[in-house]
């Protein structure tokens, strides 16, 4: 495995963030900085990676969620920023990026758009060079509670000239 560590976002991204979670978003993001290796390396190397570091947030905040992974039943597959961003949520499940983001379980407490837009644009998720890998959905309890109904998601974005990015979701109601 390639040596991973996590990139502190810019104060920025931060602010964002912290705003995100306080109005009742669910979507969980790490930054990443990995030495350069093969795509697929790199991408497993950040799956786990990403995944560790959410939980060790968790716990960090007193929660007793202890994560149980199984890595290598993790598959990926390189997707379209399309596929990414997905459509709107249906029938109540988050189809994609955007959905997780915009519709949680339980609603966000204010309008999110211009919020959205500023996230997307601070973690350069418009950049046309960006590498997208869906992952698989069956290889932690992490997902568990996004299986009940919601919906479980996992992806992990490459910039070619910057940090890996981990964003994770799953939630219920």
């Amino acid at each position: 495995m390639p040596e991973v560590k996590e990139r502190a976002p810019t104060a920025a991204l931060s602010g964002l963030l912290a705003e995100f979670d306080r109005i009742g978003g669910v979507v969980d993001f790490v930054i990443i900085d990995a030495e350069e290796l093969s795509d697929l390396d790199v991408h497993r190397a950040a799956a786990v990676f990403g995944m560790e570091t959410w939980a060790a947030r968790v716990r960090a905040q007193g929660s007793l969620f202890q994560l149980a992974m199984s890595p290598d039943k993790a598959q990926s597959e390189r997707i379209s920023a399309g596929a990414f961003f997905g459509g709107p949520a249906g029938g109540g499940f988050a189809q994609g990026f955007e959905s997780a983001f915009k519709e949680p379980p339980y609603g966000m407490s204010k309008p999110v758009s211009e919020l959205y837009a500023a996230i997307v644009h601070e973690l350069g998720l418009l950049d046309p060079g960006l590498e997208i890998m869906r992952w698989s959905t069956d290889w932690s309890n992490y997902f568990d509670a996004g299986h009940e109904w919601w919906g479980a998601h996992l992806w992990t974005l490459r910039h070619a000239d910057g940090p890996l990015l981990w964003i994770g979701a799953s939630s219920t109601d």
